[in-house]
């Protein structure tokens, strides 16, 4: 073999090293934004929950209608409505529901406030595994 080729080679070896560290660092990069992602949308919605247990009539239930509103709109904006479609659609049921004075059903309420923390889980636990797979060394 050639002095050539083995350059040749050696830069060819230096530059593959270099293109997989940048692909790495990037993949790392996307995993640590979706793991805060995570971590802001889990926190907004157990507050938009907590909040969901003040009932009418309570001295705060003007301000926590207000802020409920305000999480509602922030874990929104923070999904991509066709991925999270159905979680979505629970949500939009539950704050409708809330919504509702004069109409609100406690049991149902609740009901579907569960069904919300159901679809919660099951999306946090899908994203988790996306941002898992992208810190892997390997990341294909």
């Amino acid at each position: 073999m050639s002095q050539e080729t083995v350059t040749l080679l050696a830069a060819l070896i230096a530059a593959l090293g270099s293109l997989y560290a940048v692909i790495l660092a990037g993949s790392r990069n996307v995993a640590s934004f979706r793991v805060k992602w995570i971590e802001d949308v889990r926190l907004a919605l157990s507050e938009y929950v907590s909040l969901s247990l003040v009932h009418k009539g309570d001295a705060d239930y003007n301000s926590a209608v207000q802020r409920m509103a305000e999480k509602d709109a922030y874990i929104r904006l923070a999904l991509n409505p066709k991925e999270h479609e159905s979680f979505v659609i629970v949500l939009t049921d539950v704050s409708s529901q809330l919504l509702d004075y004069d109409n609100i059903n406690p049991q149902r309420v609740e009901a579907r406030v569960n069904d919300l923390m159901n679809e919660a889980q099951a999306l946090f636990r899908k994203e988790w595994k996306k941002a898992k797979r992208e810190m892997r060394w390997l990341p294909w």
